[in-house]
């Protein structure tokens, strides 16, 4: 599987990464989870991502325990974590145990090396911003963990851009270790305003770009409609983009999640495609997205971005 080069991290990670946040511990039982990672790695697959908070967290530890029992070399794959705005682990935290305070962020770094079953993190990532802490002590707390070699590299998921400048600002006004890698959608279903100035950003390889796909998990078939790892995405008025897409798809003779992931790919900025599945039938579907970008024409991807418009 070819690799990009994670921003300014120069980390050569796979072109696809697998996600086990929405659906290991969840909607995939251990023996499932332990066969995706498996056909992953086999497929070339080195970066795993899981994010604690709500089910993430027993994602996580199923995550953890399945690259443990398949003996995968830490040395050859990179683990991403990340850390909400509560630790995951009830519904109701307690005070301290929720926002990007320093001591959070501390508690929820070690809880996700003890559930990976390692001593570092290559990616550690703020789930959405905390406006109840001030930004330098965010970044601080942060580039404590890089430099206590707990984590080799932090950075963002679902920050808007300017906030995301404003801490890569604070870190080189204070010498400290600013966000390099974000993770955010880049894909059909969701094209915000933010994601122009990001792929500048990523773009002139300053910051590393990890972009989930919607319709990477769970197929929107009969029996499965609204009810996948990001249902919530494809709803609120954009099933029917996501119903002319799947009539594209259907029409070109491709899988859906194949040819989703292979529009992200087409962005040399974005470094890895997150997949997120609950079958190795769909975890194919991904897989086969590398074929499709040297397959498609022109022609076919304009039918595609006119298919997936939502205005």
């Amino acid at each position: 599987m070819p690799c990009r080069r994670l921003g300014a991290t120069g980390l050569p990670v796979s072109v696809l990464s697998l996600g086990a946040a929405d659906v290991f511990g969840d909607r995939v039982s251990r023996g499932t989870a332990r066969n995706l990672v498996a056909m992953a790695w086999d497929a070339g697959v080195n970066l795993f991502d899981s994010l604690a908070a709500d089910a993430g967290v027993r994602a996580q530890a199923m995550l953890g325990d399945v690259i443990a029992d398949l003996r995968l070399p830490r040395d050859g794959l990179a683990l991403s974590a990340g850390v909400g705005v509560g630790d995951g682990t009830a519904q109701a935290c307690l005070p301290m145990q929720r926002g990007m305070t320093r001591k959070h962020l501390r508690d929820a770094c070690e809880a996700a090396l003890r559930r990976l079953h390692t001593d570092y993190l290559d990616l550690f990532l703020c789930e959405r911003p905390d406006p109840q802490v001030p930004l330098l002590e965010t970044v601080t707390a942060m580039d404590l963990l890089v430099r206590q070699g707990k984590v080799l590299y932090w950075g963002t998921c679902e920050w808007p851009t300017d906030m995301i400048a404003q801490a890569r600002a604070i870190a080189a006004d204070h010498a400290l270790q600013g966000p390099m890698v974000v993770k955010t959608a880049r894909d059909l279903l969701t094209r915000d305003s933010h994601q122009h100035p990001l792929a500048a950003l990523a773009g002139e390889g300053k910051i590393g770009w990890l972009a989930p796909s919607s319709l990477a998990g769970a197929r929107r078939t009969a029996d499965d409609q609204g009810d996948g790892p990001h249902a919530a995405t494809a709803g609120d008025g954009m099933a029917g983009c996501s119903d002319r897409f799947l009539g594209v798809a259907d029409t070109m003779g491709v899988g859906p999640e194949a040819l989703a992931a292979a529009w992200i790919l087409r962005d040399p900025a974005v470094a890895s495609v997150l997949v997120e599945v609950l079958s190795a039938q769909q975890l194919q579907g991904n897989l086969d997205a590398l074929a499709l970008l040297a397959e498609i024409s022109d022609e076919q991807w304009h039918a595609v971005d006119a298919a997936s418009a939502t205005g």
